[in-house]
């Protein structure tokens, strides 16, 4: 009989509603898992991670326990509010200024230690005998040393924070002071990473990466999963999609680089549209193609159905949980090496890589000229998906990783 184990995770993105990749790859081995273990859900409350959300999932999942950390208590702390403070001022007055841009990138302040916070913790994992502490997204990685020694410390390495930060920098000059911050966000946050029994990295790349790095503890590799129902192929219909919050800067820069480099290039394409997928998104244009900005929709792989997908990912690490969605219904789509990175999706084979603005032109009209192709790429995804990458077979995964690393 497997025995059941008390896992606290603690994470900066709430797993509900699905409106992200990381809430997505939350929820799909959170439900999976919650069958053999007992879950507890510690987040900061804040308007992205609303308690209604907790709610609604609270009625899917009645036996997971979910524990808000109160926006009103993180607001006693003085570093908090300050640095709140100074974001939101800059953010209202230069919006698009570059050192905002690198700021962002270098430094977040969607959680920030302090003795309340530790206590807060600590009090959680003794009143619910907890196993194991995992904790999700670069925000909580510092939260480390406020664990007691008796657990399991694992840390979900969704995206590597120093490598998005390093590829977004890649033809940028930055400043001595920009430069030593970004050194020392880095230095950061490998040494929280050797302070986990166990780091747990979506891909193989993301783990030789770290390796290569200089992180020293424990590192597997467990992919994030979807949950959405397979779907057969369905004919294009001539549209592309673009699927991924604003909020994300990979998504915003790739879909720049698309409008603004790829677009033109296929301004004689007829009837092509592009749908804009994703929270946070407005006021985008193109004078090349018609863009429709959806937003949030509520059934993606419906929204995606009949369509050729684009993922124009030019920095940032980790799986990009848009291609799951795409393959899982059937819909071809096209990418950079850097989108799939770590995915066993073949140029070619089962889908099209283009890192240029002229190949992933040219990538377009080869599917939209050739339907057939459309096709056997969809349904080659689709083989793939179903063969690796199913919630079922990476909670599987997932649960193996606690099972080898137990300190019970």
């Amino acid at each position: 009989m497997k025995q059941r184990r008390n896992i606290l995770i603690i994470t900066a993105i709430f797993p509900y509603p699905l409106n992200s990749g990381g809430a997505q790859a939350q929820f799909s081995i959170v439900n999976e898992l919650r069958r053999e273990h007992n879950v507890f859900i510690m987040f900061n409350q804040n308007r992205e991670n609303r308690l209604e959300n907790m709610e609604r999932l609270a009625e899917m999942w009645p036996e997971v326990r979910f524990i808000p950390y109160m926006q009103r208590t993180q607001m006693r702390n003085i570093h908090f509010m300050f640095n709140m403070l100074k974001r939101g001022l800059q953010t209202y007055l230069t919006p698009r200024s570059r050192r905002l841009y690198v700021d962002k990138a270098i430094r977040s302040v969607s959680i920030y230690k302090s003795g309340r916070l530790e206590r807060f913790i600590r009090d959680v994992i003794e009143k619910y005998d907890i196993d194991i502490v995992q904790t999700e997204f670069y925000p909580t990685i510092g939260l480390v040393d406020c664990f007691p020694d008796h657990v399991l410390k694992v840390f979900i390495q969704h995206e590597i924070h120093f490598i998005k930060n390093e590829r977004l920098f890649k033809n940028m000059k930055l400043t001595r002071r920009e430069m030593r911050l970004n050194e020392e966000s880095r230095e950061f946050e490998i040494s929280c990473l050797n302070a986990y029994d166990v780091v747990v990295t979506l891909t193989d790349k993301d783990k030789t990466l770290l390796e290569e790095n200089g992180v020293k503890t424990n590192i597997c590799v467990s992919p994030a999963a979807v949950i959405t129902e397979e779907k057969p192929y369905k004919e294009y219909e001539g549209r592309l999609t673009f699927v991924g919050s604003s909020s994300h800067t990979p998504n915003r820069e790739g879909a720049a680089w698309f409008i603004e480099m790829v677009a033109p290039m296929l301004k004689d394409v007829q009837n092509l549209s592009m749908d804009l997928i994703g929270a946070g998104w407005s006021g985008v244009e193109s004078d090349s193609i018609s863009v429709n900005v959806r937003g949030f929709v509520d059934d993606l792989s419906q929204a995606i159905q009949g369509s050729i997908m684009i993922v124009p990912i030019l920095s940032g690490s980790g799986m990009r949980m848009k291609i799951l969605e795409a393959a899982a219904v059937s819909v071809p789509f096209i990418t950079t090496s850097v989108g799939v990175e770590g995915l066993d999706f073949v140029n070619g084979e089962s889908c099209l890589i283009a890192d240029t603005p002229e190949q992933f032109a040219g990538a377009i009209r080869s599917l939209i000229a050739d339907r057939d192709l459309c096709r056997r790429l969809g349904e080659a995804a689709n083989e793939v998906f179903r063969q690796k990458y199913t919630a079922k077979v990476l909670a599987r995964v997932r649960n193996e990783v606690y099972i080898r690393h137990s300190k019970k």
